[in-house]
């Protein structure tokens, strides 16, 4: 599909603008998805901040006294704060640096989990596949010994109905 803007670059930005009751869809590409966000770019600290209303970054990485004395990435020099700032990492080598401040951040900001629990890519290698499926039965196992310990029956059905198909999901890769 080609940018809606330009016409001419392949659209690879898709975004949904709703306004009151109304929602239009616009297919961009980077270029014209960059230069339309308000300030030239698209940040992360935007992203966050309409996620999470009135808390930012700054709050969900870590407190004020943490960024303070925070180290800085030997590779680039970003520190927590300049994370904090704008929202963005400095190079590859942040994700050791800071990795605890961004998992937190992660958990937080996905309810509390850090494991990929969604789709799963049709390329996705087997072992990759079978993680991800594996994590989920162990997800909706937990789910369902709390329904039955608060006496939700229907729901622990159709758990207990989801975890036999996320089973024989498993079966069918490991036969392949």
């Amino acid at each position: 599909m080609l940018c809606q803007r330009c016409n001419s670059a392949e659209a690879t930005v898709h975004l949904t603008n709703i306004d009151g009751a109304t929602a239009a869809d616009e297919h961009l590409c980077q270029r014209c998805a960059v230069s339309s966000a308000s300030g030239g770019s698209v940040a992360l600290q935007d992203v966050l901040s309409k996620m999470l209303g009135a808390m930012g970054v700054g709050e969900i990485l870590s407190g004020e006294d943490e960024l303070a004395g925070s180290p800085a990435c030997p590779h680039c020099g970003t520190t927590l704060r300049d994370i904090q700032k704008n929202g963005r990492l400095g190079c590859p080598k942040d994700y050791e640096v800071f990795g605890d401040a961004l998992l937190s951040a992660t958990k937080l900001v996905q309810g509390g989990g850090s494991r990929h629990v969604g789709k799963i890519p049709h390329n996705a290698p087997p072992e990759t596949k079978l993680s991800v499926l594996s994590a989920r039965v162990e997800h909706l196992s937990s789910r369902l010994t709390n329904a039955v310990h608060s006496e939700e029956y229907e729901l622990a059905a159709r758990l207990r109905d989801e975890i036999a198909a996320v089973r024989e999901k498993i079966a069918e890769l490991a036969k392949s």
